[in-house]
């Protein structure tokens, strides 16, 4: 049966297009990895048809590998009681801890004779949600090793149905790809500004702006204003203006015009915080932050 992977850029309609390959007639099981994309993908799913559709099923990866694969194959094998996310040394005689790897398992779907659609963005991969060891560890080091991967095992990959983005208009989308290195097109004929903050006057008047939200390396919770870390907002897509917060490492790349030598997470994280924006981008070194940081 048809199985493809689409390679989509931020805000390219990921979401839209599952949606609209769903039906009445027959039975669909939905997979996410984020809290965002899933509230995302019910509340469309409702919008589309007024209730949530018995013949459909979403979950978090979690719930999928809990319900459907710890609890009906391993709970009962090893005498389980429920989840501990300590490693069990003593699990089928081994010396050490074995995870489920996430892309064997992908593998092991595809040989089903059933309809895969999978969707998503090479360059919004900001963590690993599960690991064997070092199984697969440099499998999103190299995006044609990752297209080659998913045609090793009968997936057709479409590279070019979703490359425009809908959410970032082109200034958006160039700086991106001169800074970032990363392809990305925009639907959109409007303009936008990219506007660097490089005095502490302008720099506070953005930080005690509400309408528009900062975007943090990490820790954007000890920052009294309206804000998220930039791997946090994967998936979100309710920003007009953002205002992404650069760390010193990264300041002192983008200043050098060398984004893109960042680490492969790094930067995938940097790209999801600047694609949140539908409106204008703004860069600050967190240095004209740092005495609103609380200590606590």
């Amino acid at each position: 049966m048809d199985k493809k992977v689409i390679f989509a850029v931020a805000g390219s309609g990921k979401t839209t297009l599952i949606i609209n390959n769903l039906c009445l007639e027959k039975k669909a099981l939905i997979i996410t990895y984020t809290n965002n994309n899933l509230d995302n993908l019910r509340t469309g799913i409702i919008k589309r048809w007024g209730y949530m559709p018995e013949n459909v099923k979403l979950l978090s990866y979690y719930n999928f590998l809990y319900s459907y694969c710890y609890r009906p194959f391993l709970s009962y094998t090893i005498r389980a009681k429920g989840i501990n996310w300590k490693p069990n040394l003593n699990i089928y005689a081994t010396n050490d801890a074995r995870y489920i790897d996430d892309f064997n398992l992908l593998k092991s779907f595809a040989k089903i004779k059933i309809e895969m659609l999978l969707v998503g963005d090479f360059y919004q991969h900001t963590f690993d949600t599960s690991r064997d060891g070092k199984v697969n560890s440099t499998l999103h080091d190299n995006y044609t090793k990752y297209k080659l991967a998913f045609e090793k095992m009968g997936v057709n990959v479409d590279t070019t149905s979703l490359i425009k983005s809908h959410r970032c208009n082109t200034e958006i989308c160039n700086f991106i790809l001169q800074y970032l290195g990363i392809e990305i097109e925009s639907h959109r004929t409007d303009s936008s500004q990219i506007i660097v903050l490089t005095n502490d006057a302008d720099a506070l008047l953005v930080f005690q702006d509400n309408k528009i939200v900062k975007l943090f390396y990490q820790e954007h919770h000890k920052y009294d204003c309206n804000s998220r870390n930039w791997g946090e907002c994967k998936g979100e897509d309710k920003y007009n203006d953002v205002c992404v917060v650069l760390n010193k490492t990264s300041w002192d790349q983008y200043k050098k015009q060398s984004l893109a030598n960042l680490p492969q997470q790094t930067k995938n994280k940097l790209y999801v915080a600047c694609s949140r924006t539908k409106g204008n981008l703004y860069l600050v070194s967190d240095e004209y932050y740092k005495r609103f940081k609380s200590r606590t």
